[in-house]
């Protein structure tokens, strides 16, 4: 059985490979408590002063949704955040064509759906 990591790792990898938008600037990572899911969309904005850049959608992949394992849906949300933040980080440093697009952005934020961005990623010009 594939790891946590391994899950979002291809997911993101799947997603990315698809006909991206040349508008998206920033990605955002969204988190969804019951079931515990998580979507990711391309934003046309990134501003470090309005976390409503990330409701600028200007693409999401086919599939959006990815359910995560249900045995983490027992971690209190904050536990859950944290352990996907992490698992972004560790997949932002990789060397793929996909953590490439990431690192490329002006911008990748991971937060629970209506709740706190966490930027993991900004570029610096």
């Amino acid at each position: 059985m594939d790891t946590i990591d391994e899950i979002m790792g291809k997911w993101l990898t799947l997603s990315l490979s698809e006909q991206l938008s040349q508008k998206t600037v920033a990605y955002c990572l969204n988190l969804y408590d019951s079931p515990f899911r998580i979507d990711l969309v391309g934003t046309s904005r990134f501003s470090s002063r309005d976390y409503d850049w990330a409701c600028d959608e200007v693409w999401s992949p086919s599939d959006r949704i990815l359910d995560l394992p249900v045995e983490y849906s027992i971690l209190p949300w904050e536990e859950r955040l944290e352990l996907c933040t992490n698992i972004l980080r560790r997949f932002l440093v990789e060397e793929s064509p996909a953590a490439n697009i990431l690192q490329s952005a002006e911008a990748v934020a991971i937060s629970f759906c209506d709740g706190d961005l966490t930027i993991v990623h900004q570029r610096t010009f």
